[in-house]
């Protein structure tokens, strides 16, 4: 079970780092590093940390929204035989 758990957590690191480049267009995550840059170095305006707080809540929407979707499709055999399908055992909640 821990190889089988250890195999699941390095395909949904694998599929995070797919879907970065596929959830959010580049210029959106630049612009994410620039705001939070810019927030350490001198602060941001109001403006700012509205954009940055938008910004970021489209980022984590989209992560999880893909990685519900990665988990639905994803199968686990048990060691008793039993294929488990990891978004019914996790429930789904769209995609």
């Amino acid at each position: 079970m821990i190889l089988s758990t250890c195999l699941i957590v390095a395909v949904l690191q694998a599929c995070l780092q797919y879907a970065m480049g596929i959830i959010m267009n580049q210029e959106k995550l630049d612009r994410i590093n620039e705001l939070a840059r810019k927030s350490k170095a001198e602060g941001l305006t109001e403006s700012e940390k509205k954009e940055q707080a938008d910004l970021r809540r489209e980022y984590i929407e989209s992560i999880r929204s893909n990685l519900r979707s990665q988990l639905n499709n994803i199968d686990m055999q048990e060691e008793d035989g039993t294929i488990i399908n990891l978004g019914e055992k996790y429930g789904k909640k769209g995609n």
